[in-house]
């Protein structure tokens, strides 16, 4: 209402880019207007946290409205925590291939398309499903491991998953791993996700966070310009030539026995080969694992991916 009354239908959009657009959270961010329980069924009173995580500080000072937390597994996806009432035990499980989400708190979400299944692996399938149902504009959502990837893939909706010393994380949330961990952004359209990753940066500061010490790494991979304005709807053919794209195959690899992963690898071996390589025209450069047969075809990272993980290793 305060900004309504301030600005009526001519807002300062420059400053204010996220004005009047409604915003989710998973649980574990820090929200001064809203209780974080990491969805637990805590014993706690209606305690709200003394400030706002970073990110959500910068989007309540971009306009945003700080509308609601998202569902997510119980304590950030460590079953195991359990809550201070006791191990909970679900009423009803939801089909899945892939797990379900339960939360003591909140109950279990559904997949936005069929309410009979569940929304998919990952303890932050709260923020996919609401985005995909349109219960708000944008949700910031965590992943440890595939905790965003999964249900923005089976809820339809687009995700920005910046690398972990991109964006804050641990500067005001219940975390699951201190190592893993990162924010990301789901919203319908890629573009608006890359506008929400702009309107999160401070004009001073930039995403640096004082809370979070993984956000102190070099930031050769922040823009001076803004991501949204990198976005295109209909890419022209070889608009990538002399861009060098690396494909890590390690996240590609096809294991034994587990049949589910071949149509997926397969498909993205397709695109990837197709679409970045032969139409937009980029260079592809992989990484070399034991399991993955080499393609002459492309070109082999030096150092590989491996070797670069043992001379990090020592370092973290």
């Amino acid at each position: 209402m305060g900004l309504d009354e301030q600005y009526g239908t001519k807002p300062d959009l420059e400053n204010l880019p996220m004005y009047c657009i409604p915003f989710s959270f998973k649980d574990p961010f820090d929200t001064k207007d809203m209780r974080t329980t990491a969805a637990a069924d805590a014993r706690y009173d209606i305690d709200f946290p003394a400030r706002d995580h970073v990110l959500v500080e910068q989007l309540r000072e971009k306009g945003a409205i700080i509308y609601a937390k998202a569902v997510n597994t119980e304590y950030n996806g460590r079953a195991r925590a359990a809550s201070v009432g006791g191990r909970n035990e679900a009423t009803m499980v939801l089909p899945s291939t892939l797990g379900y989400q339960r939360s003591s708190w909140s109950g279990n979400p559904s997949n936005s398309y069929d309410t009979t299944r569940a929304a998919s692996l990952g303890s932050s399938s709260g923020s996919a499903v609401g985005v995909s149902a349109n219960m708000a504009m944008c949700s910031l959502c965590e992943e440890t491991s595939l905790s965003c990837r999964g249900p923005a893939n089976h809820n339809a909706v687009a995700l920005l998953l910046p690398h972990k010393a991109m964006i804050s994380f641990l500067g005001g949330a219940i975390g699951s791993d201190i190592y893993y961990d990162r924010a990301g952004i789901h919203c319908r359209w890629i573009g608006d996700s890359a506008k929400v990753l702009d309107a999160m940066k401070d004009p001073e500061t930039g995403y640096y966070d004082p809370r979070d010490m993984w956000t102190t790494v070099p930031r050769s991979s922040i823009l001076e310009e803004t991501y949204a304005e990198h976005v295109v709807e209909a890419a022209a053919e070889g608009s990538l030539r002399g861009v060098r794209i690396g494909v890590i195959r390690e996240s590609m690899l096809k294991f034994p026995g587990v049949s589910a992963d071949e149509p997926i690898v397969d498909a993205a071996v397709r695109e990837i080969e197709e679409v970045l390589g032969e139409h937009l025209g980029a260079t592809l450069v992989e990484s070399v694992d034991p399991i993955w047969p080499d393609d002459p075809d492309i070109e082999n990272m030096e150092p590989s991916y491996t070797d670069a993980l043992v001379q990090l290793l020592p370092v973290i």
